[in-house]
């Protein structure tokens, strides 16, 4: 296994749902190496002890190009009302819902669009859709461009501690994209530093505590479908 092979970083590309039992039988047996967590792998019902001890995350990183819950940028106001007037009843806060709110946003836009276009027919939306250029959901995600299949997705993560304590996220390194390397003939180029500044709020100082306003006891479950609202 990797404990016997020396593995001392391992990639959790994995729902929240294997998180915790992968977590948790490393520990029992001893096998702590750094977790690197891909969006997926977490969800704010981990800041609930009561769900999983929390020590089991003490090499846990979160590697996401996705917005906090509280996090102090432009679309995280009209988010938190919207999930105070229509999502309070499914639980307390929740990174999925966060996400899906995000993604509910595009459609909301490209139908919006579609309307101001006079055809809001399947045909009509999907053109509207493809219209879509530098959308960022009013600051919550890194600019999105939609005219071209497949559509791009956001390349810049930023890499995140938890802080249990406040429900938060600690940033200790900031937003940076992959770029490629200098010699592209294979020569040995190293690649350069990837590019700073994430969604609208801009740069963070790396290592600077999440200015998150997280709330309550997750209960660990995937959150259902909410009401996005612009």
């Amino acid at each position: 296994g990797l404990k016997d092979a020396g593995a001392d970083t391992v990639l959790l590309t994995v729902m929240p749902t294997a998180t915790g039992g992968i977590l948790g039988t490393a520990a029992q047996l001893g096998y702590t190496p750094s977790w690197i967590g891909n969006t997926p792998s977490w969800t704010d019902g981990f800041f609930n002890p009561e769900v999983i001890p929390s020590a089991v995350f003490g090499n846990y990183a979160w590697v996401t190009g996705m917005p906090f819950w509280g996090e102090e940028i432009g679309g995280m106001d009209a988010f938190t009302a919207a999930w105070t007037e229509y999502g309070t009843d499914m639980g307390e806060q929740d990174s999925y819902l966060l996400m899906s709110y995000t993604q509910g946003l595009v459609q909301i836009e490209a139908a919006n669009q579609a309307i101001s276009n006079g055809d809001i027919s399947r045909a009509g939306y999907l053109t509207a859709l493809q219209g879509l250029k530098g959308f960022t959901a009013g600051g919550l995600l890194q600019s999105v461009t939609y005219t071209k299949v497949p559509y791009p997705v956001s390349v810049k993560t930023r890499v995140l501690k938890p802080d249990f304590e406040n429900k938060t996220w600690t940033i200790v390194a900031d937003w940076a994209a992959p770029m490629k390397p200098k010699n592209q003939a294979g020569k040995g180029g190293k690649a350069k530093v990837g590019a700073k500044g994430g969604p609208s709020a801009g740069p963070n100082k790396a290592a600077k505590k999440g200015k998150g306003k997280g709330k309550g006891k997750g209960k660990g479950k995937k959150a259902g479908k909410g009401k996005a609202t612009q």
